[in-house]
């Protein structure tokens, strides 16, 4: 089991992804933007696993990952972008700075697969 860290400003999809990960045995905490995840960061230990879209409020995705890898605390933290944002035109984080994108409208399964491969991988 991990601890995922969702960074989505769209409540909807935000309850989604937190019901499918708790029902594959996850725990899952919220952030409405890049911001407020930062907060949950710097308060509590760290999430296994970072899930993040890119165009929130207050703070962007990119912007959240750019702090991220420039933290020592946080540089090796798993990214994965679950975005419907187009690689490459719309303010895109660079190749390597994420390890994982999910394209809005996902398929809930790629996106338990996904944590599920990372989570096993670093042994959570």
């Amino acid at each position: 089991m991990a601890e995922i860290l969702v960074a989505e400003d769209e409540a909807d999809i935000a309850m989604i992804l937190r019901e499918i990960l708790e029902m594959a045995g996850h725990n899952v905490t919220l952030a409405v933007d890049g911001a407020m995840a930062l907060e949950l960061l710097e308060s509590g230990p760290l999430p296994d696993i970072i899930l993040a879209d890119l165009k929130m409020p207050r703070m962007s995705g990119r912007r959240l990952i750019e702090t991220l890898r420039s933290d020592r605390r946080t540089t090796a933290l798993p990214v994965i972008l679950v975005t419907g944002a187009i690689p490459n035109t719309d303010d895109f984080p660079p190749d390597g700075s994420y390890d994982y994108l999910i394209m809005k409208p996902f398929d809930i399964w790629d996106v338990v697969d996904t944590v599920d491969r990372i989570a096993g991988r670093c042994g959570f």
